[in-house]
C-alpha cells in the first residue's frame, strides 16, 4: 500500500467572520490520520505519532489552498505548542484562522477530548 503524506479530509467548513474593519476567515476541517502515513516511519517505531513539522506543513498547505494565495511563505512562527500527540487512525479537527489585514494565521488541532497542537505564524 502506498504511503500517505496528508490526512484525509472528511469534512470542510468555512466561516466568514469579516467585519467592516478587517477580513478574517475561519476554516474547520475534519481529518482522518491514515495509519500508512509516511511520517510514521521512524517516528517512533513502537509508538508512532505525527511529527510536529508535518502538522505545521498541513496547516500551511490547507490555509494556502483555502485562501487561494499563490505566493505563500511562512516568515516566522510566533507561537507553537504540542499539547497531546496525534496517532495513527485518529480523527481530529483542524481550525485555521486567517487575518489578511495582519498577515497572520493561527491553527489548532483538537479531538473530542482535548487540544492537540496550537500555533500562530506570519505569512508573507
Amino acid at each position: 500500500m502506498k504511503e500517505a503524506r496528508c490526512p484525509t479530509i472528511l469534512e470542510e467548513a468555512i466561516k466568514d467572520s469579516s467585519t467592516a474593519d478587517a477580513e478574517e476567515k475561519i476554516f474547520i476541517l475534519k481529518l482522518h490520520i491514515p495509519d500508512n502515513l509516511l511520517y510514521f516511519n521512524g517516528h517512533f517505531d513502537q509508538y508512532p505519532i505525527v511529527p510536529g513539522v508535518a502538522q505545521i506543513g498541513w496547516a500551511a498547505f490547507n490555509l494556502q489552498r483555502l485562501i487561494a494565495k499563490k505566493s505563500f511563505n511562512i516568515e516566522r512562527i510566533e507561537a507553537l505548542k504540542f499539547i497531546n500527540p496525534l496517532y495513527p487512525d485518529d480523527i481530529c479537527w483542524m481550525e485555521l484562522q486567517w487575518s489578511a489585514e495582519k498577515g497572520k494565521a493561527s491553527f489548532c488541532l483538537y479531538n473530542e477530548k482535548q487540544k492537540l497542537t496550537c500555533g500562530r505564524f506570519v505569512i508573507r
